[in-house]
């Protein structure tokens, strides 16, 4: 039986591990995209972004999009 919000967490880390990957040549690493902890309380979580994961300044002008994470 899985735990919801170990499955979510998963599905979270494992599309930020895809994010990682796809920008790797440009110099990104994983501290660069992390899934957000505490409904926001990372450094680089925003108020206004709605996403599951969180992006540096560096990532998100690579990647300007909001990524919201559903496992079912």
């Amino acid at each position: 039986m899985f735990n919801s919000r170990g499955k979510g967490n998963r599905f979270q880390n494992e599309i930020a591990k895809l994010i990682i990957e796809a920008y790797a040549h440009k110099g990104i690493l994983r501290e660069h995209c992390f899934s957000t902890p505490l409904s926001g309380g990372h450094a680089f979580a925003s108020k206004t972004d709605p996403g599951n994961l969180q992006f540096s300044p560096k990532l998100a002008r690579l990647f300007p999009y909001s990524v919201e994470c559903k496992s079912y």
